[in-house]
């Protein structure tokens, strides 16, 4: 049972000077095709990549659902983060540099979070996301569960959800 989309959410150094880029765009920077950010509207700076391990889940969905990410080979002049926090410091402390995670509104603090074809990772039409669901049968579930489930579908939860930058799940 689908209970929640979380955007794979591209983010950059302010220094950057970009607050947008398409999807073409975004492939171009991260195969190594644009190396400054001036070629993308921003500031006459080097861009740095900061990218995640081949088995990291957020590269996983981008290669899924972002549009030429299927078989994007990644630039070797790229910075490799072992995890979602240490890719996020190192765009935060690098100047030009860019970084993508799982969405949420602490990556406000300290790097610019880019919309990607005009959608911002906490809207509908955003081109990334991955699914978080419920697997489980729905004979002999213990009560509190079942209340858990039901409350997880219902508004309040729903507004929960969108607090953390997720989107929640077609009811």
């Amino acid at each position: 049972m689908p209970v929640a989309k979380i955007p794979s959410a591209f983010f950059v150094h302010p220094s950057a000077g970009i607050s947008r880029l398409d999807t073409v765009q975004l492939a171009a920077i991260y195969s190594g095709q644009i190396s400054n950010w001036k070629e993308v509207g921003g500031m006459d700076i080097r861009i740095r990549v900061v990218r995640r391990e081949d088995a990291d889940s957020t590269l996983t969905t981008l290669r899924a659902n972002m549009p030429g990410w299927k078989n994007l080979e990644i630039t070797e002049r790229s910075k490799t983060a072992v995890s979602t926090q240490e890719a996020v410091e190192s765009v935060r402390l690098t100047d030009g540099a860019i970084g993508f995670g799982p969405y949420s509104k602490i990556l406000d603090i300290g790097t610019t979070v880019l919309e990607i074809d005009g959608h911002h990772p906490s809207q509908p039409g955003y081109p990334s996301t991955g699914e978080l669901a419920y697997v489980y049968r729905p004979e002999g579930l213990p009560n509190d569960v079942s209340k858990f489930i039901a409350f997880s579908r219902a508004g309040e939860a729903a507004e929960i959800i969108r607090s953390y930058g997720a989107l929640p799940a077609a009811n």
